[in-house]
């Protein structure tokens, strides 16, 4: 009995997130959504060339282009957001994430206001002491040697992080509501890093996201944060 018991809560402890979230759940398993919580959908911007074609000349003007899979993921989670409460829909300011959020079909459901909105943007690199400007490649180096830096002109991963969540506390009328954010890898993996309590150098491999997939993070309104879900992958055959 000793031992069946030990195995019965073995299996409940494995089954279960100390914070509560899964990397492979539906979005119909989320818990309703607290009067004094916001819940922000973000989604990592859906595949382009060069996710597609690593090799790619950068200098290619479709070096950021939405393929054609990309353009099913986009429509593929707008199906999957259709009935979810929005109250705001937000991208940041490059190509890429506001095709991402038009394809999904989701502005013409929703008279949600829409913003292409700096605070979502990727971590500002910076400069390297020569002045040379680092690369996204250079900095996940740096925080695979377990540091997060703040380079001259630009921010660490925990900068980035604060001016996400501080703006998304600016919307205050969707408390109880839903938020979507079209965002990049290096944002989601920093903020659902932060949400588990991970150093923010640890987050990058920790948090890797596919394109085109779905977190879910809830924002209490005087509490932490809180993640649900990570890496919703909707399928593109529905």
């Amino acid at each position: 009995m000793k031992v069946l018991h030990f195995l019965l809560l073995f299996s409940l402890f494995t089954a279960l997130s100390p914070f509560g979230w899964s990397d492979t759940p539906s979005i119909e398993d989320l818990p309703a959504i607290g009067n004094d919580t916001i819940r922000v959908f973000f989604i990592r911007h859906a595949e382009t060339l060069h996710n597609a074609q690593p090799g790619i000349d950068p200098n290619s003007p479709d070096y950021f282009r939405i393929t054609e899979k990309g353009e099913a993921q986009s429509k593929a989670i707008g199906k999957v957001l259709a009935k979810q409460p929005i109250a705001a829909l937000f991208a940041s300011q490059t190509d890429r994430t506001r095709k991402t959020l038009e394809l999904s079909g989701l502005i013409d459901a929703r008279r949600a206001r829409r913003i292409q909105n700096a605070a979502f943007n990727q971590v500002a690199l910076g400069e390297k002491e020569d002045g040379s400007p680092y690369t996204l490649k250079e900095r996940i180096e740096i925080w695979r040697q377990g540091h997060d830096p703040r380079p001259r002109n630009g921010e660490s991963l925990s900068d980035a992080v604060a001016r996400v969540f501080n703006r998304l506390r600016q919307e205050t009328g969707a408390y109880g509501k839903a938020v979507i954010v079209v965002t990049h890898g290096d944002i989601i993996a920093g903020v659902a890093g932060s949400a588990d309590g991970d150093p923010a150098w640890k987050r990058w491999d920790t948090f890797p996201s596919e394109t085109g997939s779905i977190h879910v993070i809830d924002l209490k309104k005087n509490g932490p944060a809180i993640l649900r879900a990570f890496n919703i992958v909707p399928s593109l055959d529905e």
